[in-house]
């Protein structure tokens, strides 16, 4: 989590502020945010390619993870309920 990661401010820009040294990423499945997604394609393949990460506007509703959610190992995420702002909830 050096200050100058990519995933660090991949995770300020979802969470709305500076997550620190040491962050627990399981802690946002299930964040809401809006992705800019644009196609980039190299030897003849395409891929998505996220070039803008934003916190929703206010009001946006929140989705939930599904309650029967479970990862391909099996386990279900916690269940923790984190707030970043503007009635968004992890």
């Amino acid at each position: 989590m050096h200050e100058k990661a990519d995933l660090r401010k991949d995770i300020r820009r979802i969470l709305g502020n500076d997550p620190g040294d040491t962050y627990d990423v399981e802690t946002l499945l299930g964040a809401n945010a809006m992705l800019e997604i644009e196609p980039y394609t190299r030897e003849g393949r395409t891929y998505p390619n996220i070039v803008a990460i934003r916190r929703p506007p206010h009001g946006t509703p929140v989705l939930q993870i599904p309650t029967d959610f479970k990862r391909e190992n099996g386990t279900k995420p916690k269940q923790e309920s984190t707030n970043v702002g503007d009635d968004n909830e992890f």
